[in-house]
């Protein structure tokens, strides 16, 4: 049997690892999960319009995390199709 690329083997983890990371700390580190819905819980407190500012966030949130997500999702796919359908760890 045949076996996969290195590259083909580690990508697909290593990729959603990144996206784990990226969830787990918002931004890079800079700006934590908490901290943006402190600061969006403050601006409600102002303004008293929760629908509008809880509808932004959620977006970011979107927009930040769904790109990696579906790339991740290619990639394994992708890793399956050439590595013949094996689950990661198994050898031939």
């Amino acid at each position: 049997a045949a076996h996969r690329p290195f590259v083909v083997e580690v990508m697909p983890p290593m990729v959603g690892q990144v996206i784990n990371t990226v969830k787990l700390s918002v931004l890079a580190s800079v700006i934590a999960v908490p901290e943006l819905l402190s600061r969006t819980t403050d601006l409600i407190s102002q303004v008293y319009r929760p629908f509008e500012f809880y509808t932004v966030l959620a977006a970011l949130f979107l927009v930040l995390l769904l790109p990696g997500t579906i790339w991740s999702r290619r990639l394994e796919a992708r890793a399956r199709i050439v590595g013949g359908g094996a689950a990661a760890g198994e050898r031939a």
